[in-house]
């Protein structure tokens, strides 16, 4: 669909597309000064126009492309899969000096897993769900 000038002036003079919610006296032209009030509105009609177009068709792709299928063990960890046939798991954390304490922490923790996934400590916050698929889930603060 093209927003041509023809297409943008039969949508905002055909009501039948939009209710505008206001007194008579705001959408009146007395004055050179009330134009820009005007402008604004239709604008804002067209951008919601655009935002409901987009979203419609948006929904309707992707309702025509989805599908659903189980989630089996090999399907879920090949979002950490490794070349060599192993499994990672990236923690992103910005190096600076309030975070190399933390960095250290979290190295020492991935040398011992069975501490990283069971042991609860105050080294670094975490929680454990055993059906998660990021185990554990680590938290920027503990007082959750």
């Amino acid at each position: 669909m093209i927003l041509d000038k023809e297409f943008i002036k039969y949508f905002l003079l055909n009501s039948d597309k939009y209710k505008i919610l206001a007194t008579p006296d705001t959408l009146q032209v007395n004055t050179i000064e009330d134009i820009p009030r005007l402008e604004n509105i239709a604008l804002q009609l067209m951008k919601k126009y655009i935002d409901q177009f987009y979203n419609f068709h948006l929904k309707k792709y992707e309702m025509e492309h989805l599908y659903y299928a189980p989630v089996t063990e090999d399907s879920a960890l090949s979002v950490f899969a490794k070349p060599d046939d192993g499994y990672n798991y990236t923690i992103q954390i910005s190096k600076t000096k309030e975070n190399n304490e933390l960095i250290a922490n979290i190295k020492a923790l991935v040398q011992d897993l069975d501490k990283l996934l069971k042991e609860e400590t105050n080294e670094l916050p975490r929680v454990y769900f055993d059906k998660h698929l990021y185990l554990p889930i680590l938290l920027k603060n503990a007082k959750i």
